[in-house]
């Protein structure tokens, strides 16, 4: 188990050192195969889907390259003659439905647990090894315990599958890790291109109820956006934000008095500006005007009241910050 152990952990070093390799082969696959395959088999998307899904395994590639001694040619062949097998055997049309029964019934092969070293164990009982038939009997049905080569063959094939995924599933971030990755590398520089392009559209930011679960977000956040983005963010109690909101229209989960329970159906300006939602109609949007008063703060970082804006005014006021306002028709 030692000598296990120690392959093991030189298997993770070489995936460390060659990690950029798999990308670059990720997206050389990418480039080249699925416009072939397009061409050679005219796929749907669906099916153009699973190949991608399957260029998409990262561990796959690594074992591809590790496999061509990281020769990147050779290794993109060996990967080339597997894709073109999958589609000849059609792997992604083989599932538990397409199966014979009797072969989970009294199972052959099924994965229980892990070893000592977190490796998937397959438990393989040959007392269940069913009876083969070299063909399926014209109109007969087959006898409990009785299995067709092909079907066999299909099931050898469909643990295989199990165990590529099951492994590539285990060596992946879980869904927390995962959507932080998320986050930042796409969330984060997507919000910057949209600050960028609806320049000072937004004056300023409240944050309520900040606990320690957002600090890696705020960590995060902090080292790509830029610093007059971050000096907008104020992080505020109950009592603050009262300051900024009057209790009337401040929601009761903030602190206010307002128990207003949202709905698309009702949002007067989803009604003008997002398309009308169904149900919606022009009275229930001038009814919800009526409500309230608009307020601003005089500048980004005031947390003083103002006056109230006239209800009919044909002007709006943005707050822009550092003292300045913007008018808008």
């Amino acid at each position: 188990m030692e000598t296990q152990r120690q392959k093991l952990y030189r298997y993770n070093d070489l995936w460390k050192t060659h990690r950029d390799h798999v990308v670059r082969m990720q997206k050389q696959l990418r480039a080249e195969v699925l416009p072939d395959v397009t061409q050679r088999f005219a796929f749907d998307k669906e099916r153009l889907n699973k190949i991608d899904e399957y260029i998409d395994d990262e561990v796959t590639i690594f074992r591809f390259l590790k496999k061509a001694r990281f020769d990147q040619v050779q290794a993109q062949k060996k990967i080339l003659a597997a894709i073109e097998w999958r589609i000849n055997f059609d792997i992604d049309s083989v599932t538990l439905q397409t199966l014979p029964t009797s072969l989970f019934r009294k199972p052959l092969v099924h994965f229980h647990g892990h070893d000592v070293l977190n490796r998937p164990v397959v438990v393989c009982r040959l007392r269940n090894y069913p009876h083969i038939l070299k063909t399926k009997r014209n109109g007969e049905r087959l006898e409990e315990g009785e299995v067709t080569a092909e079907a066999l063959e299909k099931m050898s094939a469909f643990c295989m599958e199990l165990g590529r995924k099951f492994t590539l599933e285990m060596t992946r971030p879980p869904a927390k890790q995962k959507s932080m990755q998320i986050y930042q590398s796409r969330l984060v520089p997507f919000a910057l291109g949209l600050l960028n392009t609806y320049p000072s559209c937004i004056g300023g930011v409240y944050v309520l109820n900040y606990g320690p679960l957002y600090n890696t977000l705020w960590s995060v956040a902090k080292l790509v956006l830029p610093g007059k983005a971050t000096s907008r963010i104020l992080f505020v109690n109950k009592e603050k934000v009262k300051q900024c909101i009057e209790e009337e229209t401040l929601l009761q989960e903030f602190g206010g008095n307002n128990v207003t329970t949202y709905s698309p159906d009702t949002d007067p300006l989803l009604a003008r500006h997002g398309g009308r939602p169904a149900g919606i109609n022009s009275s229930a949007c001038e009814e919800e005007e009526v409500g309230g008063e608009e307020r601003w703060p005089k500048e980004i970082n005031s947390l003083e009241p103002v006056a109230p804006m006239p209800k009919k005014s044909m002007f709006a006021r943005v707050s822009m910050g550092r003292g300045r306002e913007m008018k808008a028709a």
